[in-house]
């Protein structure tokens, strides 16, 4: 490689953060001198997870995986005192002066102090004999505690490395200056009813990390649309911006207490864990006795358990419950891989205390890193005698670790907790919770930080205001706005403005050529302008416009939404255009874009929506439309051949209207997220209601339609333990008012595809042609994803990791007494392609219907799983 010299402006820029960083490093370890420890037993292996303080000294850390840890200390005589379950407190005298102290300690067992209690049974049995006394426990403990309030600290963090020492060779990687750490605390409090009722109070927060900014991507995707206030969806399970690799402590959405008959783990797996101690654990687990202790008084037994059904979502470990009480006080747990979608392992570690005869969580760890590596250019500088030698770049692929620390304190057993404040948000952040003192997280962090940890802090205080300068900000800018091929043909160019919160978007050439639009080839520019502030407020702007060269004509549409109250998902928006749209979005695939399926539709109108208290979301829109039939739009050649019999256009005079819409979307029980500026949605477990009115307003602006049309919806999303998960839709609706009705206002049913298998919660699979009605309806669909729970536990079958699907749907129409009914059964498999995970289905479908009779056939579908709500669409 040639070699390359770096520009004078990018040098002083190197130089400056090279200075910085040593200076900080010098400034850390000035004061204070770096004590290394490892911790083994008697048989030379590691201790991970023990506690190692100074006596008398709220000072301390945690043994990592191999059993290390790291102190800083100021020169001087100390005792260090280490714990962990199963093992002999220790204490061993330490004299720290100025150069760096290696320290080994040896801790023994704790069974070898007081002699390894005699086992007299199979120790598998005795095993499970204990496990059904800590079962019965488990059921007590839970019928006592119904609530508890608790505080708590949590310390995140996400490395791509697990070094913790500091580069200073003369190779100098660059980019660990911004990309080696990702550093979140928080202290909160935590309220708990019974039932899995649970709230956050987060009093304090901070969050050290580098805002990387994500080019806007498309996407293709396959399906059928309904209008979202049909389906009432708009309260499904938002996310927070963050990163999907960072598992932060919540457990409002995971919650790992293995007291917990099930663990709901949704970012892992969609089937619940069957907890080692649950109701059902001895019908799925193994149990083996390793061994019995004495610590403080108190006989432990230390079990090991795994499960008898590999391919299924259990647990692995080991459980340390204590004798007479029987109760489990620590646990070790390992996840499966095979049920972890981006994560390879991920390990738990808890401990729970005895609080009023309730054992409840005392700390908490997780350890994990990446399934998938992280590609990332590394930029080295060769340097001698402080002159540059050469500069190059290379790309490196490393896991990203991740680490999360949770300690509770001040336990109050069976508070009153009024359910009108437990309702009202799951999580909620108390004002200047972001901007509390150093003094503030020192007195409440219960143990010092890794000296990595500090310095990294150090060094992001320091350079806050850096980050956030001008040209700071601009200089990221220009590395997120270059442009690559790809861009430029598959995903489309962005252009970011983080000073000024902009970002331009313009769509590929991929979405850009149309062969097959109407009336031939038309070439298309579309793209968006978003403008977000730091308040959360956002303006979006999206617009498109395209040109058919057989017809000579230019077509296109446009759209402003703003969001002006982030708290009450309060916006508004105005749109209108001059496009050739689909009649019926809901039909088949060559159905849809079939000639006969589209018009020409010019329009202008204004909307908005806002919610009126938590759950309950109010829309309106009003819109003015001008329709007109394409049948002199000179057609390609092409199309008749293609489309057949769905490509002659509707003939229809034109004809003006005027619609007023109205929406309800009722979600009881609404959990969310408040945050500093916006409120974010959880979701519910109750059942979701949807109500709409649409008229037809005559003769306003020379409207040509007068009608009344009504429906309404129901949905939910249930979990049914470990046997899967259910979904249900019934959408019911008729024209109350149907004096003037024209092509476009009536109500679609799509036909079904010939061999794809679409979302079953909104269409049919066996419904052989498209329907329209002015009458009722009544539409009904029903899903349940068993998740593994069936073929997991059928040997060698369970290698190929399938999961089982079945489901059923029904449509009723008010003309001729039309009624259409399917059922379905099927097989799934997920697979991955460079980091996206897809999920492909084929099923048996059965059908009958009182115009064609029964049918029946197979079907093929795939889906694409959404790594940010952690769900597919079907």
């Amino acid at each position: 490689m040639p070699t390359k010299r770096m520009s004078p402006a990018r040098d002083m820029n190197f130089l400056n953060r090279l200075v910085l960083l040593l200076l900080l490093a010098l400034s850390v370890n000035a004061a204070a001198t770096s004590v290394n420890g490892t911790l083994k037993n008697t048989k030379n292996e590691p201790i991970p997870y023990a506690t190692v303080s100074i006596k008398n000294s709220k000072q301390g850390v945690i043994s990592n995986l191999k059993g290390k840890f790291t102190l800083y200390l100021s020169p001087g005589n100390y005792v260090l005192v280490t714990r962990v379950l199963g093992y002999e407190t220790n204490e061993q005298n330490i004299q720290v002066r100025q150069s760096i102290l290696q320290v080994t300690i040896i801790l023994a067992d704790a069974s070898q102090k007081i002699g390894e209690v005699v086992v007299t049974k199979d120790k598998s049995d005795l095993a499970k004999q204990l496990i059904r006394k800590v079962q019965a426990r488990r059921k007590s403990n839970q019928d006592y505690l119904n609530s508890f309030t608790a505080e708590y600290y949590c310390k995140n963090t996400l490395e791509k490395s697990l070094s913790n020492q500091i580069d200073t060779t003369d190779k100098i990687d660059t980019s660990s200056f911004r990309k080696n750490t990702y550093f979140q605390e928080t202290y909160s409090k935590l309220f708990f009813k019974k039932k899995d009722r649970i709230k956050e109070v987060q009093q304090g927060y901070r969050d050290y990390q580098f805002q990387e900014y994500e080019k806007p991507n498309s996407s293709i995707s396959l399906g059928a649309q309904i209008n979202g206030t049909q389906r009432g969806d708009f309260y499904e399970n938002q996310t927070l911006e963050t990163n999907p690799l960072h598992i932060v402590h919540n457990r409002q959405e995971a919650d790992f207490n293995l007291y917990q008959n099930t663990l709901d783990i949704p970012m892992f797996s969609e089937t619940p864990f069957t907890s080692p101690i649950g109701d059902n654990a001895l019908l799925v687990y193994n149990y083996d006795l390793v061994r019995s202790f004495f610590q403080d008084g108190q006989k432990i037994y230390e079990i090991r358990v795994w499960p008898k059904f590999k391919q299924s979502s259990l647990l692995s470990g080991t459980l340390y419950i204590e004798d007479e009480t029987y109760a489990l006080t620590s646990s070790l747990i390992s996840f499966p891989s095979h049920s972890l979608f981006f994560l390879e392992k991920f390990d738990l570690v808890q401990s729970y205390i005895r609080i009023d005869s309730s054992y409840v969580l005392d700390r908490e760890e997780y350890i994990y890193h990446s399934k998938s590596t992280n590609k990332i250019t590394v930029s080295t500088v060769e340097r001698k005698n402080g002159e540059i030698l050469s500069e190059s770049e290379r790309i490196k692929h490393e896991p990203s670790y991740g680490n999360t620390l949770v300690q509770y304190k001040n336990h109050l057993i069976n508070q009153e907790i009024a359910n009108s404040f437990i309702n009202r948000g799951q999580l909620i952040y108390t004002e200047g919770a972001d901007s509390l003192s150093d003094d503030f997280w020192n007195s409440v962090r219960p143990h010092t930080l890794k000296p990595k940890e500090l310095l990294f802090i150090q060094k992001q205080d320091s350079i806050f205001k850096h980050r956030n300068s001008y040209e700071f900000l601009k200089e990221q800018d220009s590395i997120v706005n270059a442009i690559k091929w790809y861009n430029i043909l598959l995903t489309g160019v962005s252009h970011i403005n983080r000073p000024k919160g902009m970002t331009y978007f313009f769509s590929p050439l991929l979405t850009a050529v149309r062969p097959l639009a109407v009336g031939g080839y038309r070439h298309a520019l579309a793209g968006s302008l978003e403008k977000k502030w730091n308040n959360k407020k956002k303006l979006t702007i999206t617009y498109e416009a395209n040109y058919g060269f057989r017809n000579q004509n230019v077509k296109g549409f446009g759209t402003i939404d703003y969001t002006f109250n982030p708290k009450k998902y309060s916006s508004f928006f105005i749109r209108g255009g001059d496009n050739y749209n689909v009649l019926n979005d809901d039909q088949s695939l060559i159905a849809t874009f079939g000639r006969g399926n589209f018009l020409r539709k010019i329009n202008a109108g204004l909307g908005g929506q806002h919610e009126i208290v938590n759950g309950l979301l109010a829309s309106g829109s009003l819109d003015f439309s001008t329709y007109n039939s394409i049948q002199n739009l000179t057609l390609a050649p092409w199309s008749e051949r293609l489309f057949g019999g769905y490509n002659l256009p509707q003939n229809f005079p034109e004809y003006n209207q005027v619609i007023l819409e109205l929406g309800l979307v009722w979600a009881p029980k609404l959990q969310y997220v408040m945050t500093k500026y916006e409120k974010i949605s959880k979701g519910t477990d109750c059942p979701k209601f949807s109500l709409s009115y649409r008229k037809g307003i005559k003769p306003l602006f020379g409207s040509n339609v007068n009608y009344d049309f009504l429906t309404a919806s129901i949905n939910q999303n249930i979990t049914v333990g470990t046997l899967g998960t259910s979904k249900y839709l019934i959408n019911a609706g008729r024209f109350v008012n149907d004096r003037e009705i024209r092509i476009a206002d009536q109500q679609f049913f799509r036909s079904s595809d010939r061999y794809f298998f679409s979302n079953p919660l909104y269409t049919f699979q066996y419904l052989d042609t498209a329907l329209r009605t002015t009458k009722a309806f009544l539409q009904g669909q029903y899903l349940h994803q068993f998740n593994g729970a069936l073929m997991n536990k059928i040997p060698v079958i369970n290698k190929l990791k399938l999961q089982a699907v079945a489901g059923a749907g029904i449509l009723m129409l008010e003309d001729n007494g039309y009624t259409h009914s399917e059922i379905f059964i099927g097989l799934s498999k997920s697979f991955r392609i460079k980091g996206q995970v897809f999920k492909i289905t084929t099923a048996y479908v059965s059908a009958t219907n009182t115009e064609t009779g029964f049918t029946d056939g197979f079907k093929i579908g795939i889906d694409i799983y959404d790594s940010w709500n952690h769900s597919w669409s079907y």
